[in-house]
């Protein structure tokens, strides 16, 4: 999550804090909170179904798991989707998905590439 941070350029500021579904809040007030939570997705090129299908899989998983959460606490929850490599091919194709505001609890959903740094917003409200 450290990692993340330092390198999403428009990352607000305040305190981490581990804490259980979601994986971290972002403390930004007294009563600001952001909700994260993470997932990782394996090594893509070994997977026999595509890439993209597997990123959507995930997000839907997750988001059955954001219903569970406790809203009230944050003002936004984000997702982040977290892979080692992918290729360029595989890059690319995170163009393709489309996500619809209202399909989604999460406020944000990003596709992070630990390998390049590479951050890519699949979401945003």
């Amino acid at each position: 999550m450290q990692h993340f941070k330092e390198q999403y350029s428009k990352m607000p500021k305040g305190k981490l804090v581990p804490f259980e579904s979601p994986d971290f809040l972002l403390k930004r007030s007294a009563k600001k909170w952001i909700g994260i939570e993470l997932t990782s997705i394996g090594n893509p090129g070994q997977v026999e179904q595509s890439f993209v299908k597997q990123i959507c899989e995930i997000i839907d998983k997750k988001q059955q798991k954001a219903k569970s959460y406790n809203h009230k606490q944050v003002q936004e929850l984000w997702l982040i989707v977290i892979a080692d490599f992918i290729s360029k091919m595989e890059e690319n194709s995170l163009t393709s998905i489309m996500l619809t505001n209202n399909d989604y609890d999460y406020t944000k959903i990003f596709f992070f590439d630990l390998f390049t740094n590479n951050i890519f917003s699949l979401l945003e409200k």
